[in-house]
């Protein structure tokens, strides 16, 4: 089995370029035998939070999907692609997760940076999504820095974690040093596999968001990265199981989820109280 990440090359608002370029990846890695390709946040529209660059995305939308979903029909790989959405007044930073002829997933943002806040809205859900063997819990950026979300994920299953960036700022190597600082933890504290993309566009500021992909096994060791456009790796979920087996590897079994309760009401009560 094989997980692929993919830093693609993303222009602000040119969708249907976008989207070229993310179906002739979808190809190539399928030649290559990924059975799940990652692409980064808003990989489809490019990074924005201008409202009528939004609008002007989102009337593209019909197109996009029909033009994935058609492309599921001729490949064996599932795909996850970032594009933003509108429902009703509200936007939402998501990610869409298609296989075999049917979009099987969408994951919205549940935790925004301050300033997505002005202009997106915050998911209320955390799921996973099933590809055969695979149970995928998606994130997004920010989220990745909340390690409730991957213990969420892998409670109800999840033996994948797909994390995907637009992170700016940084040289690429530097960026690829701090996601190797942080997301191995997630793999090892939940005995999961982490693949993980960051765009590779510029800001509407012109500030760099630079190249950045990577696979980390269960035990939080690096497989395959690269601060170019794509990598991908073989993996083999029996490393889970093997875990799972050991005295002390898989520390979610022994995590008292009820001990930590009254400490995060309290951080909500001092919330409501500052506002």
């Amino acid at each position: 089995m094989k997980l692929s990440a993919v830093s693609s090359k993303s222009e602000i608002g040119n969708v249907l370029q976008n989207l070229s370029i993310t179906k002739d990846w979808i190809v190539k890695l399928e030649k290559q035998g990924a059975d799940f390709i990652l692409f980064p946040e808003l990989n489809l529209s490019g990074y924005t939070k201008n409202i009528e660059i939004l609008d002007n995305v989102l009337a593209h939308k019909e197109v996009v999907f029909r033009e994935l979903l058609q492309l599921t029909e001729q490949v064996n790989a599932a795909f996850a692609v970032g594009f933003p959405e509108k429902v009703e007044s509200r936007y939402y930073i998501s990610h869409f997760l298609f296989h075999k002829g049917k979009l099987i997933g969408i994951h919205r943002k549940t935790h925004l940076g301050a300033t997505e806040k002005e202009t997106f809205n915050e998911g209320d859900e955390i799921n996973i999504f099933e590809v055969g063997e695979l149970k995928i819990g998606l994130q997004l950026c920010f989220e990745t820095h909340f390690p409730e979300i991957s213990y969420a994920q892998v409670k109800q299953g999840a033996n994948v974690l797909a994390m995907a960036f637009a992170s700016p700022r940084e040289e690429a190597v530097t960026k690829l040093e701090r996601f190797k600082r942080f997301l191995p933890a997630r793999a090892y504290d939940n005995a999961c596999f982490v693949v993980a993309c960051n765009l590779d566009s510029e800001t509407e500021n012109l500030i760099k968001i630079p190249p950045v992909a990577l696979v980390l096994n269960a035990k939080g060791e690096v497989l395959k990265e690269t601060t170019q456009n794509s990598c991908i790796s073989e993996i083999g979920l029996e490393q889970i199981e093997k875990i799972h087996q050991s005295r002390m590897g898989n520390f979610n079994k022994s995590k008292r989820a009820s001990l930590f309760q009254k400490y995060y009401e309290e951080n909500e009560s001092n919330g409501r109280r500052k506002q």
